[in-house]
This record gives structure tokens, C-alpha cells and sequence, in this order.
């Protein structure tokens, strides 16, 4: 997983077109109105990214299928020292939600899906 930096979280707005849902938290970190952070797979074409806000918001999107990506979200989600006790996890698509807390099993409480 890469960390962009700030001048660079422009790069993973193709990655949020034609969602279900607005991520408010997201667009709010990626234009710096809120303090957050985006990991993403690749720095220069990314297919999937972790964007992070302050509050505990994380959103995972997905237009490709990279498994080391994945592992390194899931590795990211299990260590405590990366988020306070809890935090809410949006992801892009019910398949990518699924998929995600596959990997966190015993650790999650799902909410709702879309």
C-alpha cells in the first residue's frame, strides 16, 4: 500500500464515479477539507485506494483485482496502532465488502448492505 501525498489524492477520483452512494467523508478528504489520508496500489494509476478521515470514516474502492492490495488493507484494519477502537468501513461495491471482511473475520460487525 502507497500513501499518497496530498497533491496527489486528485488521482483516485476516477475511482469514485458511478458509486451507489456519495461518499461525502471521501471527496471532503481528497480536496483537504478534512484531514485524513489515501493509500492506493499503484502511486500513478491507481485501481484501488483506502481513504481514510480523521474521524474514523474509511472508504475501500476497487476497479481492479489486486490481492496484495487487499492483504495489505486487511493487515492495515487489524492493527490497532492505525485507528482508534473502532471505525466505520464503507466499501465501493457489496462483492468488495464481502470480500474485505473475509479477511477480518471475528473483528467486524456488518451493518448494512447495500
Amino acid at each position: 500500500m502507497i500513501e499518497l501525498s496530498k497533491e496527489n489524492y486528485a488521482q483516485v477520483l476516477p475511482l469514485l464515479k458511478n458509486l451507489a452512494y456519495e461518499p461525502v467523508f471521501a471527496y471532503s478528504v481528497i480536496e483537504q477539507n478534512q484531514s485524513g489520508k489515501v493509500f492506493v496500489d499503484h502511486a500513478e494509476n491507481p485501481t484501488c485506494s483506502l481513504i481514510i478521515n480523521s474521524y474514523g470514516q474509511y472508504l475501500l474502492v476497487k476497479s481492479g483485482n489486486n490481492e496484495c492490495f487487499m492483504s495489505d488493507v486487511a493487515e492495515f484494519l487489524l492493527n490497532d496502532q492505525h485507528h482508534s477502537k473502532y471505525y466505520d468501513l464503507y466499501a465501493s461495491t457489496p462483492e468488495l465488502l464481502f470480500q474485505i471482511s473475509e479477511r477480518l473475520v471475528g473483528k467486524t460487525v456488518l451493518l448494512h448492505c447495500f
